[in-house]
């Protein structure tokens, strides 16, 4: 088993980081007394469209109803089959258990407020709890599809899912651990996020005051001054717990960029604690900028996007696996590592007036666009200020042919559409 786990990840190690993203994609529903959790289909197809793998880090397998009842069965097999989609399912958390009575997670007396004690909770058995995850989505489904289509989709769904690496969290949590020790400033910076939060807290960030001191090896004693601006003790005890938990998840993210050599998606949600003077490398670590990069060549462009045009059952799902392996889709991704650092104003100068300015020329509009700001973007092509029809149309198609992110949006993503519309 050992051996499997290993080669697994051996194969991640290989290639370009930014190639690959591991990131949640549910939509998580809470009303009181359930949660619903759903996939954010645009988001999954746009992440397997811009990453060479992705490695979906999904919720108790929660996502694959909601995938099914909207994509269908045939589509979400094909997807699963083909190995473009990964799934990590890894049942290890951090979880704050000061206030947890004598139990197998903590063998101490409860700490009162403010003293803090974070473990590590794993599974007892992995394996159990992958196929009840499994028997979940075959229970969910079971009105809707035979017995034996949801075999199928079972083994699919397992024949996705990535080994959880050996000590899974145990390195994240050793780090979390020295950080606690010293009192990084990491955790005051986590809890004034906390407190911008809040409405009613209007006081100034330099005021708030946040001191960590071990108890013991694994306890901690907090000071701070918020009940003194209005919160209550029970209020600056859970606050300061979700912080502190926020700083130390941090690690854990860390530790799966490293376990599959992928960005980390949900990294977005707390890059300010990498400080200020870290925010170009935080821009190029974050698949986030991608994304939106490609929503904004979308709509500078005027093409259709799935998060208006969603897809149904009658979605081809295996022309999307064809021009999601394309050579021109892998340029297109290539290009988008670079324009995410343009603004939008960059990116509508580059795309947008070139569009208008040099029309048809050259195989459309489209075409001559993307590759003019691929080549501006790459430094292939001097910039000449405002000169841009100076440009001579065959030393263009000579530097930049007809093949890569200009035909992926001319002749291939918009496809997925138009056969769609026309059925």
């Amino acid at each position: 088993m050992a051996t499997a786990i290993t080669q697994a990840f051996e194969r991640t190690t290989k290639g370009n980081i930014q190639d690959r993203l591991i990131a949640p994609c549910a939509t998580v529903d809470r009303t009181p007394g359930s949660v619903s959790v759903s996939t954010d289909i645009p988001a999954l197809l746009n992440r397997l469209l811009l990453f060479e793998d992705y490695y979906l880090q999904s919720i108790r397998l929660k996502e694959f109803e909601s995938l099914v009842l909207n994509l269908g069965l045939e589509n979400v097999l094909l997807l699963l089959n083909s190995s473009v989609l990964k799934i990590d399912l890894n049942p290890t958390q951090f979880a704050q258990t000061g206030q947890t009575a004598r139990s197998f997670i903590r063998d101490k007396e409860p700490l009162p407020h403010l003293s803090y004690s974070f473990s590590l909770i794993r599974s007892p058995n992995e394996n159990d709890y992958l196929l009840g995850c499994a028997r979940e989505v075959h229970h969910g489904l079971f009105h809707a599809h035979t017995r034996n289509d949801l075999m199928k989709l079972e083994g699919a769904i397992l024949r996705a899912v990535m080994p959880i690496p050996e000590n899974a969290g145990a390195p994240a949590m050793l780090a979390f651990d020295g950080e606690l020790k010293t009192n990084s400033a990491i955790f005051r910076a986590a809890l004034l996020s906390r407190l911008r939060l809040r409405s009613n807290f209007t006081t100034q960030e330099q005021d708030v005051t946040l001191n960590i001191r071990p108890i013991d090896d694994t306890d901690y004693a907090v000071e701070t001054n918020l009940e003194s601006f209005g919160l209550t003790k029970e209020e600056t005890h859970g606050i300061v717990a979700s912080a502190l938990l926020a700083a130390g998840y941090l690690n854990r993210r860390v530790e799966d960029m490293e376990n599959y050599n992928a960005l980390s998606g949900v990294i977005d949600d707390e890059l300010f604690l990498f400080g200020e003077k870290l925010k170009l490398l935080a821009a190029s670590v974050s698949p986030k900028g991608r994304e939106e990069t490609f929503d904004k060549v979308l709509r500078i462009g005027r093409f259709p996007a799935f998060e208006f045009q969603p897809p149904t059952k009658k979605f081809d799902m295996e022309k999307f696996l064809k021009i999601r392996d394309s050579k021109e889709c892998k340029e297109f991704r290539n290009w988008l590592k670079i324009a995410q650092f343009l603004d939008e104003q960059e990116i509508y100068s580059q795309v947008g007036s070139l569009r208008a300015r040099l029309g048809t020329l050259v195989h459309g509009t489209t075409g001559k666009s993307i590759r003019l700001a691929l080549g501006y973007a790459a430094g292939l092509i001097p910039i000449l200020g405002p000169v841009v029809s100076a440009f001579d149309s065959f030393v263009l198609e000579k530097l930049l042919p007809l093949s890569g992110p200009a035909m992926f949006l001319d002749a291939m993503y918009g496809s997925l559409f138009s056969s769609r519309s026309e059925s």
